[in-house]
């Protein structure tokens, strides 16, 4: 079958590339911004398959310090209370 690209926890990683999004449409919830489309299954596995290789429009997200400071949703930043 086809190989998909796995961060080193063997997650999808389209969930660490900045141009994943998920999308409002219930049939197609994954998307990717720089191929343009949607789909219901993740955008690696979409590229792979239609094109045999590995994404190469990963980008990886930027975080900002707040959010890398959220740990099971409960932010850690010292200016909340």
């Amino acid at each position: 079958m086809y190989s998909v690209k796995q961060n080193k926890s063997g997650n999808n990683i389209c969930l660490q590339c900045d141009n994943y999004h998920v999308t409002w449409d219930a049939q197609a919830p994954y998307g990717c911004k720089f191929f343009s489309f949607k789909s219901s299954d993740p955008p690696i596995k979409v590229v792979l398959k239609n094109s045999g290789i590995n994404c190469h429009g990963f980008k990886e997200k930027k975080l900002s310090q707040k959010k890398s400071r959220r740990i099971d949703g409960i932010s850690h930043d010292s200016s909340t209370s």
